[in-house]
């Protein structure tokens, strides 16, 4: 019985990774994913409202507030709503990147206008969506958002490019840790 349940659990992982291409997450993951995915969405797309379901199911909580965001970064074809592998290629790229490809799906995070520049106020927007347990204790203190904005922004035009972004992360571990790793799925 053991087996053939490994075998079933196996067959389904094949067929999936074989649907989606080739990812990082773990078989148990997209498993999961899959099981969560089928639970909760009426077809083979996710809405918004069924896409913060899915990482509700999945306890991926610290995700929750930031569901809007996440879900527009998914939508590859930009069409309402996100598939299996849109949702398969996003976790994978959130949970896994590194280097330089961290630090630009952490600027897409924060840059909602999409203008290729972040500003103050999307700063402040996406750094407030974020549940407390997930922010340092003193971000809240008065100046604190200013002092993180001007941190990146190195030539004081009031908004932060990719290069200026990607500069002062390499330049502050302690920034990194606040933008970066609150980010990342549990």
């Amino acid at each position: 019985m053991a087996s053939m349940l490994s075998s079933s659990f196996s067959l389904r992982t094949k067929k999936l990774k074989s649907l989606v291409g080739s990812y990082d997450l773990k078989p148990e993951e997209l498993e999961n994913l899959r099981e969560n995915f089928k639970k909760v969405c009426t077809s083979d797309n996710a809405t918004l409202g069924e896409f913060e379901e899915v990482l509700k199911a999945m306890e991926m909580l610290s995700l929750v507030p930031l569901a809007p965001r996440i879900f527009d970064l998914f939508d590859d074809n930009r069409d309402g709503s996100v598939d299996m592998r849109e949702i398969i290629a996003g976790f994978s790229t959130l949970k896994y990147s590194q280097g330089d490809d961290a630090l630009r799906l952490c600027f897409q995070m924060y840059n909602t206008d999409r203008s290729g520049c972040i500003s103050k106020d999307e700063l402040a927007s996406l750094l407030k969506a974020l549940p407390d347990e997930y922010l340092p204790v003193d971000i809240t203190e008065p100046g604190k958002l200013d002092e993180i904005f001007d941190l990146m922004d190195a030539n004081s035009d009031g908004k932060v490019t990719f290069e200026e972004f990607k500069a002062a992360m390499q330049r502050d571990s302690a920034l990194q840790d606040v933008l970066l790793s609150s980010l990342r799925p549990a």
